[in-house]
């Protein structure tokens, strides 16, 4: 059976790889690797930081270096990530929130 791994998107420091229903992106940053594989995956607590990373780096088109994040905290059930990346005239923070079955359900600008 043919399996055919399309690569959707090069640049920067991400790749983006698609191939029946799944989906994989590829960071290129030791310090902040983050690879993201079938959506609905279940991410492990301690790896949701990185993960949330390169969330945001994808959607707020910045370079995953120039972001930081905190540890998971658990939160009636569910998981939240707080980051920040530089942004003028004042760093922008944003939160990924994570279901409490370890599932990344957003990434969304927090405006306070």
């Amino acid at each position: 059976e043919d399996h055919k791994v399309v690569r959707e998107h090069a640049g920067g420091d991400k790749q983006v790889y698609k191939w029946d229903q799944k989906k994989i992106v590829v960071m290129f940053n030791e310090s902040t690797a983050a690879a993201s594989g079938p959506s609905g995956e279940q991410i492990a607590v301690k790896d949701m930081d990185r993960y949330c990373i390169g969330a945001a780096a994808e959607k707020f088109h910045q370079k995953p270096n120039r972001i930081t994040a905190q540890n998971a905290v658990k939160d009636q059930g569910m998981y939240s990530v707080w980051g920040q990346y530089e942004a003028d005239p004042n760093p922008q923070v944003f939160i990924c929130t994570f279901s409490t079955d370890r599932k990344l359900v957003g990434v969304d600008k927090y405006t306070p």
